[in-house]
């Protein structure tokens, strides 16, 4: 509500997102989502909203989100071997759009919007130590030695 207050009275923010706020946040954060965390001191409560598909409410400090560094702090829950012999191969990816409409979601499908950049990650699940990492724009840019 307050973005959409900032827009109507035709004021701009460094990122006026409406939609997909986890990915800003864990942008701003540094928080990785392709990799194991731990969530500590979080409030569950039963969800308001009537959508089955989400029935608990989950409420944590972005302080209480951390990134799992050590495996062995799990191993009286779970195998050490289920986090460290699994060399899943994964690819992330982050599309970015912007639609003529600022008030619209931009839906790629939609041909009036348009995509300005795609962000891919290729890494072995639970290393670090990506595998290759690929940034597509749609206009001329300087090159960005961390892609």
């Amino acid at each position: 509500k307050a973005i959409q207050a900032i827009q109507e009275n035709n004021f701009e923010t460094a990122s006026d997102y409406l939609y997909s706020f986890y990915r800003k946040v864990a942008r701003e954060n540094g928080i990785q989502l392709s990799r194991w965390s731990t969530i500590n001191k979080y409030i569950r409560k039963k969800s308001e909203q009537t959508n089955p598909l989400c029935l608990h409410e989950f409420f944590v400090s972005i302080k209480d989100f951390c990134s799992l560094e050590d495996f062995t702090t799990l191993s009286d829950r779970f195998p050490i071997s289920a986090f460290l012999r699994d060399r899943t191969l994964i690819l992330t990816w982050d599309i970015e759009t912007y639609a003529s409409q600022m008030e619209e979601f931009a839906e790629v499908l939609e041909q009036k919007n348009k995509v300005f950049m795609i962000g891919m990650t290729l890494h072995c699940k639970d290393d670090p130590k990506l595998l290759k990492q690929i940034c597509i724009v749609g206009v001329e840019t300087a090159p960005d030695p961390r892609w």
